[in-house]
């Protein structure tokens, strides 16, 4: 006859535990088992092998799994099984990026546009879970819409767009980043340079034949830019 030896009854003594990791750290799943026995690894249904990044551990009835460095990548759902039990211990593992603007490539926090010309203001961006953007002039938020003055988000970048850009327009722009992470801000100053108004009290203090002699004051609006001089 058969001699049908059955396995003893295995308990999870101390389960994996959900982790919310920032980009970049250490990954590190435990867990502790009733039996010392080996087990594999899963992420995403995925068998997970051993690499230069990934390290297994098996220690009596404890089981670790360590990740350096976490990329993005590496969000998800995790799973141990203990080899022979018909048993699995999972987990789920988040990775955050607290949100960034990327300004190095703007040459300074002003951006000088013509009036009546199109000013379209990509800014990079980063964080995990994508953050949230958003555009504000003082007290007024930019919308998301077919408005003239309007933001642009994408996956990697938000955009300012003005069309048509008037004099009212210049002053400073604020855009605000969040996501669970944590948020980012930053303000950019837009100048919008027109013809400038005409000079202010004009008053003829001498004449004679064919010549005056004038004073006046400079214009109240000189187009955002230095004035070159009175013709």
């Amino acid at each position: 006859g058969k001699l049908n030896v059955g396995l003893r009854p295995l308990k999870i003594l101390h389960p994996l535990e959900d982790q919310t990791v920032r980009l970049g750290k250490e990954l590190s799943l435990k867990c502790e088992i009733s039996e010392n026995v080996d087990g594999k690894w899963y992420k995403n249904g995925q068998l997970l092998q051993p690499s230069d990044r990934i390290k297994l551990y098996h220690k009596g009835r404890i089981h670790r799994l360590i990740i350096d460095n976490s990329l993005v990548e590496d969000d998800g759902e995790y799973m141990f099984v203990p080899d022979a039990y018909n048993i699995n211990i999972p987990c789920k593992v988040h990775i955050i990026d607290p949100p960034k603007i990327h300004l190095d490539g703007l040459g300074g926090n002003t951006v000088t546009v013509v009036a009546g010309t199109k000013l379209r203001l990509e800014i990079p961006v980063s964080g995990e879970p994508p953050p949230k953007v958003m555009w504000s002039k003082g007290e007024k938020w930019i919308m998301d819409s077919a408005s003239r003055i309007r933001a642009e988000n994408y996956p990697d970048s938000s955009c300012l767009v003005i069309d048509s850009a008037e004099k009212d327009d210049s002053g400073p722009y604020r855009i605000m980043l969040k996501n669970e992470a944590g948020e980012d801000s930053a303000h950019i100053n837009i100048k919008v340079v027109d013809i400038p108004d005409a000079p202010e009290a004009p008053n003829v203090i001498e004449i004679g034949e064919d010549w005056c002699i004038m004073t006046w004051e400079p214009p109240a609006y000189d187009g955002e830019s230095p004035l070159l001089g009175y013709y």
